[in-house]
């Protein structure tokens, strides 16, 4: 169901954003400039296939503030090369061009791991620096065209916007109903976990899970020659020796099932964890008590660190 719901959601939200291109002839004078940019925004922020209107909602918060930062920033330094430009050539422009776009690259990047900003704002980090780039390269021009990256920008507010709103009202999924669905999906995985740990450890201690080759008293007790060729038994007899499962399906389960159970949960565990962040960007929580948003939040990692438990 849920790949049904996200396929029509991206249908809906990039049939509506291309309509920013489509909706004017490309001949027509006012033709909406830049329109592209909306529908690439859209695409990026809805993005989703959990259908977490929440998430959604982040990731546009992200790409304003890493957008309009990198703009103020790509235009400011535009203009700065204007001015070198104008009084020392082209060559100083490009030079000024190249030495303000990697401080201002370094300072972003060296920033944000200095502020631990990363990975929470990564997208924004990201952002600001590509839309800083997109706003500083069209003043490397003839005519600087610093218009262009104005509607660039706009465009991209508007793409902020429209994913939003799209979400919103196309199969949104609040992310307490998401999170609940991943605890009980924690739940049965930590069961599962246990249960071939059982049955592992019951085959183990029935002796059913390894084959019997040769014991140590056999090699100890025997000639010489007779332990050269005992030794050379086991040698190539060892590949056998690995995982022989004899009982029924429900007992074949070995410690790779385990692993896999156990490395299952333990990527399950993580993803709920990082979900439990987007509770304050819910907008279905709008006008619910903080109070009932933390004792949930507390309630759902004491259950994962429980079923965590029980699965180490």
């Amino acid at each position: 169901a849920d790949a049904f719901y996200f396929g029509v959601r991206m249908s809906v939200c990039l049939t509506i954003s291309s309509l920013f291109v489509l909706v004017q002839a490309p001949s027509d004078k006012h033709h909406f400039p830049e329109g592209m940019w909306v529908l690439i925004t859209v695409l990026f922020v809805c993005w989703f296939p959990t259908l977490d209107a929440a998430s959604v909602l982040e990731k546009s918060i992200q790409r304003l503030i890493g957008t309009l930062i990198g703009a103020s920033l790509g235009l400011l330094c535009g203009f700065v090369s204007i001015f070198f430009a104008d009084r020392f050539g082209v060559h100083a422009q490009a030079i000024s061009i190249v030495v303000q776009l990697a401080i201002v690259s370094f300072s972003a990047c060296s920033y944000a791991v200095k502020k631990k900003f990363l990975p929470r704002y990564n997208y924004s980090v990201i952002l600001l620096i590509l839309t800083y780039a997109i706003c500083l390269m069209p003043f490397y021009s003839v005519v600087p065209n610093w218009r262009r990256s104005i509607f660039r920008i706009v465009n991209v507010i508007i793409g902020c916007f429209l994913g939003v709103g799209l979400s919103m009202v196309v199969f949104p999924r609040p992310t307490v109903s998401i999170i609940q669905d991943k605890i009980s999906k924690q739940i049965e995985l930590a069961g599962e976990v246990s249960e071939a740990v059982l049955h592992t450890a019951a085959d183990v201690f029935a002796d059913k899970t390894y084959e019997r080759i040769v014991l140590d008293d056999e090699i100890l007790v025997s000639p010489p020659g007779l332990q050269v060729g005992l030794l050379r038994s086991v040698r190539t007899r060892m590949p056998t020796a690995r995982r022989t499962w004899k009982q029924e399906p429900q007992s074949l389960l070995g410690h790779d099932k385990v692993l896999e159970k156990y490395e299952a949960a333990t990527k399950e565990y993580r993803a709920t964890i990082s979900q439990l962040g987007m509770l304050q960007y819910d907008p279905f929580n709008i006008g619910k008590p903080n109070d009932l948003l933390g004792k949930f939040r507390t309630e759902t990692a004491n259950t994962l660190a429980r079923a965590m438990r029980i699965q180490t």
